[in-house]
């Protein structure tokens, strides 16, 4: 998504450069009385006008999911950290449990508090992996949607390209 965003601005931004132009163009035809070459550049401008509205509310969309993204990754990798650091404790009363020979201290029914941890650590890494998975096919999916938008805009931009052609010969 990252990557889509910073395209996205990039894109915006030779947008528009390229309103700027056409509207320049327009002028220019209608400073020699070229009124249809005049009216063709106002058309194309108001065409990447429009493309420029639908890639900053795609741009706005995008930074929000983005945001959403990196939020929800910070926190999986905090608790991953707090897991790991819950694990290492655990290791070490249980390493020093087995050097002096002490029985843990138990409860609930005779379970010893280190098993039922490790057991809490097992669910958490679990949970932890099924949403790192939802997050790989949500970023799977993104990347085929970023492959099909950037087919769209380099078409769009070749057809725009031909037509800046086209508009640009007809003086």
């Amino acid at each position: 998504i990252k990557h889509r965003v910073e395209q996205e601005e990039k894109l915006l931004e030779r947008i528009g450069v390229q309103v700027s132009a056409w509207e320049d163009r327009a002028r220019g035809f209608i400073a020699k009385g070229m009124d249809e070459n005049a009216r063709e550049s106002i058309r194309k401008k108001r065409i990447l006008e429009s493309e420029a509205r639908r890639v900053s509310e795609n741009l706005t969309r995008d930074k929000v999911s983005f945001n959403d993204f990196e939020e929800r990754y910070e926190e999986i990798e905090r608790r991953v950290m707090e897991a790991k650091s819950r694990r290492t404790v655990l290791l070490r009363n249980y390493a020093l449990m087995k050097e002096t020979g002490k029985k843990p201290p138990s409860h609930h029914g005779g379970v010893p508090d280190f098993e039922e941890a490790f057991s809490l650590y097992g669910k958490m890494e679990e949970r932890i992996n099924e949403e790192r998975d939802i997050f790989a096919a949500a970023a799977n999916s993104d990347a085929d949607r970023q492959r099909l938008e950037e087919k769209m805009i380099e078409e769009e931009f070749e057809n725009l390209k031909k037509d800046m052609k086209k508009g640009g010969s007809k003086k």
